[in-house]
């Protein structure tokens, strides 16, 4: 019955019966019980009839829909772009640092004797200001991306690598320790921890980590990586490089492992044969890094050297002047220019760097250091004093200066420079000090300066 009267009220008329004499019989075929004409709506069709007559409010949350759901793309385009600006800012972060503690590294293999790049990897008496050390630069990326994306290994393993360049073992260990107890751990993590164990005496557990680091590294990447460092370590040269060349395959073959492998294995490689006596190998390994990072100039500076070993001095220096000219830290490479050529022996070539660093403290600082390891007390006496009139709150101005009073016998000016001076020598120093002209050992000033000289010699 129900169907029979929705028939009647349907809106269209073609919907509905045509005459009162259908709808008669339709009912009459109800009361007999047979089956009548009228059929009920189906279910798509009561929904448009409902949807028809709530379409403006259908429209309306039709069109808030569009507009969430536009709004929702956007947003996740955006975080999409958000955290590969982020993923680009770490790998530039990670790669700068990596390189920079790359040279530091390969550097401070060559700072033997006094002199050298040592002073640039050196927390505890670096003479200038902290700006310029290519290390302390490296920390200061790394922390800053680590502070972008804390839970890859990449920036945290190289800047537990700072912290050992800068002699704070404590903190390196803190850093390296949850690198090493990941699952799985992390490789080169484990091999400097190892590295600091050995530094601090502890040579078992050492020995344990390094045992730890050859059985998880089983093949790959990790294998070429251990045996690389065990050939540095071992001083096996050769090895080491050709276990490098191995680990650049893995690299070119997949991705690599982490972020920098490629550029720090290439360098370590080209240090390699540098160390072995094959500068040429070197510098194409050098030319190489600097081709895949372009605005980098640290590899160039290494670079510089293989050429210098060749006896290409002149190609060195048109190299180095290139690199300064295009740098953006321009003190930086004039400071690491000045240490190499002092390292060279062209004492002429070190005042011309020294004279184009901006930072007067810190070069001053730097000459009077270089002037004392060649023996000119008096020019040396004389920079370091220019140092502290340039910046009387550089604490390293003051230890330079006070250093060259003591060596000169002249202790009670070198207490006054200690008593101005932030980070200065300990007392008990002063007092080993007191036979005026001699060191603890009862070692004459001039044959002190002359081991120096001679270690500087063996060094060039």
């Amino acid at each position: 019955l129900e169907t029979i009267v929705l028939k009647c009220l349907r809106k269209e008329p073609g919907d509905r019966y045509g005459t009162a004499e259908a709808v008669g019989q339709d009912l009459r075929r109800l009361v007999r019980g047979d089956r009548i004409e009228a059929r009920p709506q189906s279910r798509w069709e009561r929904i448009r009839r409902h949807a028809w007559m709530s379409r403006r409010i259908l429209a309306t949350v039709l069109l808030l829909s569009c507009l969430l759901a536009a709004a929702g793309f956007v947003a996740i385009d955006r975080l999409g772009r958000e955290r590969e600006r982020r993923e680009r800012v770490y790998a530039d972060k990670v790669v700068s640092a990596t390189l920079r503690l790359e040279l530091a590294s390969q550097t401070q293999k060559f700072a033997g004797g006094g002199g050298g790049l040592g002073w640039l990897v050196s927390a505890g008496d670096l003479p200038g200001a902290p700006e310029f050390n290519p290390v302390e630069l490296a920390l200061k990326e790394l922390d800053e991306a680590v502070a972008l994306i804390p839970d890859p290994p990449d920036a945290r393993y190289q800047r537990a690598r700072a912290l050992l360049l800068l002699d704070r073992g404590e903190e390196a260990r803190e850093a390296l320790e949850p690198l090493a107890a990941a699952q799985p751990p992390f490789i080169p993590a484990l091999n400097a921890l190892a590295d600091l164990h050995w530094r601090m005496g502890e040579a078992d557990r050492a020995e344990a980590l390094f045992k730890e680091a050859e059985s998880l590294a089983s093949d790959g990447w990790s294998r070429a990586w251990v045996e690389a460092w065990q050939g540095c370590r071992e001083e096996k040269l050769g090895d080491a490089a050709a276990a490098y060349t191995r680990l650049l395959s893995e690299c070119a073959r997949s991705r690599e492992p982490f972020i920098g492998c490629s550029l720090a294995a290439r360098l370590s490689r080209g240090a390699a044969y540098l160390e072995s006596g094959d500068p040429m190998n070197a510098a194409r390994d050098f030319a190489m890094v600097q081709a895949l990072v372009p605005e980098a100039v640290h590899p160039v500076l290494l670079e510089v050297r293989a050429w210098h070993a060749l006896g290409r001095t002149d190609d060195a220096a048109r190299l180095l002047e290139a690199t300064y000219q295009r740098a953006a830290q321009k003190d930086e490479v004039a400071l690491i220019a000045a240490d190499m050529c002092d390292g060279f022996g062209d004492e002429a070539k070190m005042h011309y760097w020294l004279d184009r660093v901006s930072a007067l403290s810190a070069r001053e600082t730097i000459r009077s250091q270089n002037l004392y390891y060649l023996g000119r007390m008096d020019a040396a006496e004389e920079a370091a004093r220019k140092a502290v009139t340039y910046d009387p709150r550089n604490p390293n101005a003051w230890n330079r200066l006070g250093f060259i009073l003591m060596i000169s016998g002249r202790l009670s000016e070198a207490r006054e420079g200690k008593l101005i001076g932030k980070k200065s020598l300990p007392e008990d120093v002063f007092e080993k000090w007191q036979g005026r002209g001699r060191l603890p050992g009862a070692v004459s000033v001039d044959a002190y300066l002359d081991s120096v000289r001679g270690a500087r010699a063996h060094r060039r």
